[in-house]
């Protein structure tokens, strides 16, 4: 079973599911479950990004790193605590990296936020820095206001 597999039974564990024409989960756009029920990908996201206690973005395309944006900007907003990191093989995200920092060198995000992602060429050394990891306050909170 799929990871989007997953996270749709742990929506609805009685869904039995078919998608839109491949019948693959992991690329479908709106799920079907049986009935007329529909799930869209945004749902099936949300519940993934309950379920997961990190996340990585492997190298990849518009989607990986829509996705790795995503729950780095939710970790932001105080949405989670959870850390994001770049597998960054053979330099693979060097650029974007680099775009990263220099959104900070313009005044556009802050350093907090950029110095708690975790890049690494290998995913031990992602792994050691997820055992070590403590979050940034999110945008518009307090300390306080976290712990309560």
């Amino acid at each position: 079973m799929t990871t989007v597999s997953k996270a749709i039974k742990a929506i609805n564990s009685n869904a039995k599911f078919t998608v839109n024409g491949d019948n693959d989960a992991d690329t479908a756009d709106i799920v079907w479950l049986e009935g007329t029920t529909e799930i869209s990908k945004g749902d099936i996201k949300t519940k993934m990004a309950e379920l997961a206690d990190a996340f990585i973005a492997l190298p990849g395309g518009a989607g990986t790193l829509e996705e790795i944006f995503e729950q780095w900007t939710w970790s932001q907003l105080g949405i989670h605590q959870k850390p994001c990191a770049f597998l960054n093989i053979d330099g693979f995200y060097d650029g974007v990296i680099q775009t990263i920092q220099d959104s900070v060198n313009r005044g556009f995000s802050q350093a907090r936020f950029v110095e708690k992602l975790i890049v690494a060429d290998n995913i031990g050394d992602i792994l050691k820095a997820f055992t070590a990891y403590e979050p940034a306050i999110p945008k518009w909170m307090s300390t306080a206001e976290i712990q309560a």
